[in-house]
């Protein structure tokens, strides 16, 4: 029996496995929130924010998701739920996959240690600690850390229990079993595997005579196992569920030697291979360790981890799915590997100890110590790329979606081109931003940035700009509801649509939870989980006693492999919008049901049907007709692809007049009163505009604002290029009126010269921005003084407010639509590069260019984000270097990005290099210099990946702004024009979300 002291003196004298495992925990907590989140990542994170009921619901039956299906278990998904009640920020949702990582190290290093000692955890816990690609997925927010974790646990509770039989020890392997099974489906290969190792041993002391040995390890085995699929049982439906549904006729993955070095390179490298390839140093080193291990054995060590590891890899490599499963993410080949080079690495040191047989036991001891220490680092560094790996440098849409934070302007929604996968990613970094279309829309005029992947160019909606994975368009949206019902010369009034564009936003007198699926069509729930319903509301008041109304539907099913779903769409009617009554539902099953009705079969087929409206509902004068889609709790879709909506209605049609002019009063009357036009000399920031086409169907009306002809002409020349938002047309399209947004096209107002005007903002504005300028411009508005810009590149945009955060934002590109020469306030040598959208030298001379960046009010910080990249010359000569200088002073360097001789482009320009700069007190001016050596050193800048220089301002001094409405007027010297715009929101630079790991002054060694 081990004393209280023995035990201390053991577990003093495993300071180095300690030490190990703090040192996995570092690297792994190490600037956590910097990794940007990847699609699989929002996978899990889309299936981990409902309520545990839905969740649960949805893992176990793939219910339709905004993000994709999820083929795992849901114990990784509830810790991340649990992690979600905490914030979303990545540190605190990566944090599950952290702890279970480290967990799986510890599990690995205590099977090490039971086995062959100290030592040998040492080599296996180091390895793990200091791989990239254990640290990777120890960080990634998926299933692989908390599943390791777990099985590892499991595995070392077994070995523990087959060579020691402790009840404790049995029951942690049965717990931790069952919990492994609720974190990946991958287990049950692994703990078959290890099932039919135990039954191995059994029937080995069978053989030996060991009768009652072996009678006590099955009953206590089948006892574990037993516990196991009790506990699993649950879950089991889900289990055979998935496997229908991703069970497939493709082909099975072929073993291709040159696949498997590839992989097993990548557990060594990660993404970072170096000159010497390490493969030719662990291969042998594992192989080395399994034979020295299998040689050896006294106890079923290295025989059981072979059983648990290899039936996984041999899964992927023999089940057929319809999508490719690579063996490479299976990893347990990583942790195959561990134990092979932690087994390798004690076989040499055991040599090396028999070899300095005459050295003094310490001298043997440290040797042999640092020969493992020396063989796991070489095996194990992935060539120190930390500081790279931390940067985060991959191409995410965080960035792309900072540009749409920073650009809102009084905007009212985003939508997107398609709801189900990109919306989730936007709604997650911009979800506090702006309203969501998963909201209940009212009927006010809305503005609307639409974010589109799949790159629409509409004619209802203006390009705002492009990024690299989506284009941003802006519009607004006209509600003309109730409709009014004016039949046609057969006396019947037919309204459809087919949900390819945002007719629903116009016409519907209510929505909640519903979007257009645009391109492909059908109305569809913006939050998927729960049902999302379109009102609309049709007035009879020009189409008295309706004889008959009916409602038709069009839907489109898809069935996967293994359940019809359960998908729906439900019609209401009635003649009070807070009390409908259904009259009918399409699902998957309706008449005259799906082509086969075979578990087994999976296809996509369309489905209408037709409901009457009751009689009694044509009594009132507005019929309200409203259509809920719900995507239900299984996968496969019902999806709404047309709605129509007919009312026969006898006797003459009306004037053809009718119809325009009341769209017109519905239109006047849905907008809210600081959206409607209005005549008069004070300009309103976010009124529209309206002007007739035909004075004999429109007059010029100047209660309502409407403007004639001739106004409509000087309005156009004021604003050139301008689209209406709305257009009333006749019955043969003629337009009869337009009706104009002209701050979604520019929301500046302009003065020129010394020009003037009166502004009414309803209430005192928060500050002003403007538009850069290299000259310093000033205006008055009721008598403030506001300076715009003391010089600043024309790229550039100021924001002054005594509220939120007060900031200079300059982004500065190098194509040929946006590039300004007079944006530099200095250069030498330098050419742009307009296809490449890059900046370099004339040659192989040195060149540079300088920006300078002026305040009215003091700078405190300034972040650059700049995408450098070198050609890896031989000499290693080429260089890109950032500067910066503040009020006058030497310049001194941030950073310098140089060859390394790699013969290729360094960097590529596509990965930002983020570094935060603190300025001295009271700097007003800031000069930024990019250096370059030669031609082969590139400064990258286009629309899709902008260069930008971010100052922080203290505008803690700035005079208020107490008035509404005042005379704005050009004070600037010279009669130089200028633009300005009161933000309606406090300015924000939404730091949250710029891209890549941001490097300050203390991190710039280690980093740059």
């Amino acid at each position: 029996m081990k004393t209280s002291s023995t035990r201390s003196q053991n577990t003093f004298a495993d300071w180095p496995l300690w030490l190990v495992l703090l040192l996995a925990a570092a690297i792994r907590l190490s600037f956590l929130n910097a990794m940007e989140l990847w699609w699989d990542e929002f996978v899990t994170l889309g299936r981990s924010l409902p309520a545990i009921p839905a969740l649960l619901s949805g893992l176990m039956y793939q219910s339709p998701s905004a993000v994709s299906t999820d083929c795992s278990p849901p114990l990784h998904h509830l810790l991340v739920h649990a992690a979600l009640q905490f914030g979303r920020e990545g540190a605190i949702i990566r944090l599950p996959s952290v702890i279970f990582g480290c967990l799986s190290i510890a599990c690995l290093m205590g099977l090490c240690k039971r086995m062959y000692g100290r030592r040998c955890a040492f080599a296996g816990g180091l390895f793990c600690a200091l791989s990239l690609f254990h640290v990777y997925y120890s960080r990634d927010i998926r299933w692989y850390g908390v599943y390791y974790g777990c099985a590892l646990t499991a595995l070392y509770a077994l070995y523990r229990a087959v060579t020691e039989d402790k009840t404790w020890q049995w029951w942690l392997f049965s717990l931790a079993g069952a919990a492994s099974l609720y974190a990946s489906y991958v287990a049950a290969p692994s703990l078959a595997g290890v099932g039919l190792f135990v039954a191995g041993i059994v029937v080995g002391r069978f053989a030996r005579g060991e009768r009652r040995e072996a009678k006590r390890l099955l009953l206590r085995a089948i006892v574990a196992f037993g516990l196991i699929i009790l506990l699993y049982a649950p879950w089991l439906p889900a289990q055979y569920y998935a496997y229908l549904s991703f069970h497939g006729n493709g082909r099975t993955n072929a073993f291709v030697l040159t696949e498997f070095m590839r992989n097993v390179r990548f557990f060594l490298e990660y993404f970072y291979p170096g000159r010497f390839n390490r493969l030719y140093l662990a291969l042998p080193l594992a192989a080395v360790g399994y034979l020295f291990a299998l040689r050896r054995e006294g106890k079923p060590g290295a025989w059981m981890i072979l059983a648990w590891g290899l039936p996984p890899i041999a899964a992927a490599y023999v089940v057929k799915t319809d999508f490719s499963v690579s063996p490479k993410y299976v990893m347990s080949g990583f942790y195959l590997l561990a134990f092979g080079l932690a087994f390798g690495a004690e076989a040499v040191a055991r040599l090396l100890d028999k070899a300095l047989v005459f050295a003094k036991p310490r001298l043997r001891a440290t040797a042999c110590w640092g020969g493992v220490l020396a063989l796991i680092l070489t095996a194990a560094a992935s060539n120190f790329r930390y500081t790279t790996f931390y940067q985060g440098k991959m191409t995410t849409d965080k960035g792309p979606l900072r540009q749409v934070a920073l650009a809102r302007n009084d905007i009212n929604a985003v939508l997107y081109d398609n709801e189900h996968n990109f919306a989730f990613v936007g709604n997650w970094y911009l979800g506090d931003v702006f309203p969501q279309a998963s909201g209940r829309f009212g009927r006010a005029y809305k503005r609307y940035y639409l974010l589109s992947v799949g790159h629409l160019s509409p004619a209802w909606a203006r390009t705002l700009f492009k990024t690299q994975s989506f284009d941003v368009l802006v519009g607004g949206l006209v509600n003309r509801a109730p409709i009014p019902v004016i039949p046609d010369k057969a006396g019947q009034f037919r309204y459809a649509d087919d949900f390819r564009d945002f007719k629903l936003f116009h016409d519907a007198f209510a929505t909640d939870n519903v979007t257009a699926t645009l391109g492909g069509g059908g109305l569809v729930p913006a939050d998927m989980t729960r049902p999302g319903t379109i009102l609309y509301a049709f007035s009879l008041a020009d189409a008295p006693n309706p004889t008959g109304a009916r409602v038709g539907l069009t839907a489109q099913c898809m069935k996967r492999n293994a359940f019809f779903p359960d998908a729906s769409a439900t019609v209401l009617a009635g003649s009070d919008p807070d009390h409908l009554t259904p009259i009918g539902r399409l699902d998957a099953l309706s008449p005259p049901g799906p082509p086969k009705k075979s578990a087994g079969w999976h296809g996509t087929y369309t489905r209408t049907a037709s409901y009457e409206i009751p009689a009694r509902v044509l009594d009132g004068p507005i019929v309200y007709v409203a259509v809920t889609v719900s995507d239900g709790t299984r996968e496969g879709q019902v999806k709404t692809t047309e709605v129509a909506i007919e009312i026969d209605c006898p006797g003459p049609p009306p004037d053809p007049t009718t119809v325009p002019r009341r769209q017109w009063r519905t239109i006047l009357a849905n907008l809210a009163p600081g959206q409607r036009p209005a005549g008069g000399a004070a300009v309103s920031p976010g009124r529209l505009a309206a002007f007739s086409r035909d004075p004999d169907v429109f007059p010029p009306d100047t209660a309502s604002g409407l403007g004639g002809p001739d106004d409509r002409q000087a309005f156009l020349a004021a604003h050139p290029g301008i689209s209406p938002v709305h257009v009333i047309r006749d019955a043969a399209g003629a337009p009869l009126l337009e009706l104009y947004d002209p701050w979604l096209a520019d929301p500046n107002l302009h003065l020129a010269g010394d020009a003037r005007m009166r502004v009414s903002l309803g209430e005192p504005p928060l500050g002003y921005a403007a538009p850069g300028n290299m000259r310093p411009t000033l205006a008055t508005f009721a008598g403030t003084p506001l300076p715009l810009s003391c010089g600043l590149p024309s790229q550039a945009t100021a924001v002054y407010a005594r509220q939120g955060r007060s900031s200079i934002i300059a982004r500065e590109l190098f194509d040929a639509g946006h590039f300004a020469p007079g944006d530099f306030y200095a250069m030498r040598d330098v050419r742009i590069l307009p296809d490449a959208a890059a900046l370099t030298c004339m040659g192989k001379k040195d060149c540079q260019a300088t920006y300078r960046l002026t305040a009215p009010y003091p700078m405190k910080r300034l972040v650059v984000t700049s995408y450098p990249s070198v050609f890896g010359d031989a000499a290693r000569r080429n260089r890109c270097s950032l500067s910066v200088s503040a009020n006058g002073r030497p310049f001194e360097t941030v950073f310098t990005l140089r060859s390394q001789g790699s013969g290729t482009w360094e960097n590529s320009g596509n990965h930002p290099f983020v570094d935060a700069v603190p300025l001295p007190q009271g700097t007003t001016d800031v000069r930024v210099r990019l250096g370059m050596v030669t031609d082969g050193s590139q400064w990258y800048s286009g629309p899709r990946l902008p260069m930008t220089f971010e100052i922080t301002l203290d505008t803690s001094g700035m005079p208020p702004m107490p008035r509404a409405t005042g005379e704005l007027v050009n004070a600037t010297p010279g009669g130089l024009p200028v633009a300005l715009r009161f933000p309606d929101t406090p300015p924000s630079t939404f730091d949250r979300l710029r891209p890549g790991l941001t490097v300050t002054p203390w991190m710039r060694p280690f980093f740059r």
